[in-house]
């Protein structure tokens, strides 16, 4: 079963702009006051470089009108965990293309780029995965979507999943919250529980 979560980028937006929003989110999601310190990692087959502040800020992720970043991933995760969540942006169209352009047929969820967020089955990473999607797509100006169970299928807006899905604040360790908050998606749970 795939737990993926997507944040549509119309329009670009750095990793560092990205990295920032699904700060946000995660925290009002998990209704905590802080989380940890995510890493963000490339050259995940080889060396596991840690990607910093200032190369966040230079790279540029998503938008109709550019194009040559499709398939980039990087991981983003807790150190010294499974907590890891991949993220890999897809574009669809093989160039790019002017909003300006599109028809109303045309400008629909299937033609944005996407950064899609496939999480380890943990608990933590499956709520990092969501928050890191609706950071994706309030950076980027898109939609959310997942393949969590029992999720309403016109939910898109990222604005409306936090006020619909985040749960009431707590002073609970990061983890236990991230666990609370999977738990309002019981059929995602993987065999093992969380």
């Amino acid at each position: 079963m795939s737990v993926d979560s997507s944040g549509g980028m119309p329009r670009a937006a750095t990793l560092a702009a990205i990295m920032d929003s699904a700060h946000t989110a995660i925290r009002t999601l998990l209704g905590v006051t802080t989380i940890p310190e995510l890493e963000v990692v490339t050259d995940v087959y080889t060396t596991r470089r840690v990607v910093l502040r200032p190369e966040q800020e230079s790279t540029l992720l998503g938008g109709l009108d550019r194009h040559g970043d499709d398939a980039s991933f990087w991981e983003v995760g807790l150190p010294g965990t499974n907590d890891w969540v991949r993220l890999i942006l897809h574009r669809l169209l093989d160039q790019p293309v002017d909003p300006a352009t599109l028809t109303d047929d045309e400008d629909g969820l299937w033609l944005h780029p996407a950064l899609s967020c496939d999480p380890m089955r943990t608990g933590v990473a499956m709520a990092l995965s969501v928050g890191l999607a609706l950071g994706a797509a309030l950076a980027g100006g898109g939609h959310f979507s997942t393949q969590l169970t029992v999720w309403p299928a016109d939910l898109a807006n990222p604005a409306e999943v936090i006020a619909g899905t985040k749960i009431s604040p707590t002073d609970q360790p990061f983890r236990d919250a991230c666990i609370r908050y999977m738990d309002q998606f019981p059929d995602s749970k993987p065999g093992g529980g969380w």
